[in-house]
């Protein structure tokens, strides 16, 4: 399967933000003395969809009952057995109001501050969509004139699981485009949503889930893949090279590997320096601390 290089996808339902995460942590099914909690999704600052049903989701204490409120919205939702609870707000209109997200049951309040309704879209794909503003032409004059609060960004950690889990990795939340946080911003899906804001005068939000170098495959689960004929070939390299790699010694025998490489490269690289240089001769390129 050919690489995807940029993806921009409207977030107009949960199913969308599961199927395009990569990096995913398990954790242990919730007790009858679980906390509330919610997904890291939703945080201070964030863009929730406009005019279509909003979906708020976490856990908490099995069979709890808790309503979900926003602005003039009230909910009621009941966690299941893990549980696991769903509510769902009905479709609002934009608004640049920063109102609040108030999540309470038994276990525990969540609130979750400064929330506005917009437009939210998912950035996706590799290093063209993963280079941040501050990497991006005339970097130093776009992060001084950002001035954009009402366009928010959620930048995902690039880790990767085999298996599904139940939520997204840890990030550090959702940051404004301003000048004080923009350059960390995809650069890409900063000027998408700078148009998107112009033209049609609402808060935007983005969720910049891109990693440099996956493939296709990278994104999709296995269930998925074991659906494609042509993706057969893939699957059986990869359990091969899972399988040498775990009797390697897994992530220890990859750092032992490393390190062994890395000082036959610097051996091998003072050697090159010293020697006479011929014609077409190249000094040895530094190890890759993954291989």
């Amino acid at each position: 399967m050919k690489a995807v290089t940029v993806v921009l996808l409207r977030a107009t339902t949960p199913a969308l933000l599961w199927g395009l995460v990569l990096g995913l942590t398990f954790s242990q099914a919730p007790t009858a003395n679980a906390k509330l909690t919610v997904s890291n999704l939703f945080g201070d600052g964030m863009v929730l969809q406009r005019d279509k049903p909003v979906k708020v989701w976490g856990w908490g204490a099995p069979h709890e009952l808790l309503k979900v409120s926003f602005g003039d919205q009230s909910v009621s939702a009941e966690g299941d057995e893990d549980g696991k609870w769903v509510a769902t707000l009905p479709p609002m209109p934009a608004s640049f109001e920063p109102r609040e997200l108030e999540i309470a049951a038994k276990s525990g309040v969540v609130t979750i501050k400064d929330v506005l309704v917009g437009e939210v879209w998912i950035c996706g794909g590799q290093s063209n969509m993963e280079w941040t503003l501050r990497g991006s032409l005339d970097w130093d004059i776009e992060i001084a004139s950002a001035n954009t609060p009402a366009i928010r960004f959620l930048s995902l950690p690039n880790v990767a699981s085999s298996e599904l889990a139940r939520d997204i990795p840890e990030n550090d939340g959702w940051r404004a485009c301003v000048p004080e946080s923009v350059e960390r911003c995809t650069a890409v899906g900063y000027y998408f949503a700078l148009t998107l804001h112009r033209y049609l005068k609402v808060p935007v939000g983005i969720i910049d889930n891109s990693w440099g170098g996956t493939a296709a495959q990278h994104w999709c689960s296995r269930e998925t893949l074991t659906e494609i004929p042509e993706m057969e070939s893939y699957l059986t390299a990869f359990d091969q090279s899972t399988e040498a790699w775990q009797q390697g010694g897994g992530e220890a025998g990859a750092k032992q590997r490393f390190e062994a490489d890395l000082k036959k490269w610097e051996q091998d690289n003072a050697n090159a320096q010293n020697a006479t240089e011929r014609a077409g001769e190249r000094r040895p390129g530094r190890p890759n601390p993954g291989s």
